[in-house]
């Protein structure tokens, strides 16, 4: 059976990202899908965890936006 994860990675592809932070540090982004906003991580893996995480609370249309 495929993780929640694998089964979403061409969201994940499309979603987590590598940019700047406010001050120009490199970090990894994260697009909060319902509001459009972005969160900010020092690592891949800790961005992915938190789309991952609300993905399960997306409404249907948020995740087709994806």
């Amino acid at each position: 059976m495929a993780t929640k994860q694998y089964q979403i990675q061409g969201y994940i592809n499309n979603n987590v990202f590598k940019g700047k932070d406010e001050v120009g540090k490199e970090v990894w982004k994260c697009l909060d899908l319902r509001y459009g906003d972005t969160f900010n991580f020092d690592t891949y893996q800790e961005a992915v965890k938190q789309f991952v995480d609300l993905w399960d609370i997306l409404t249907f249309d948020e995740q087709n936006n994806a």
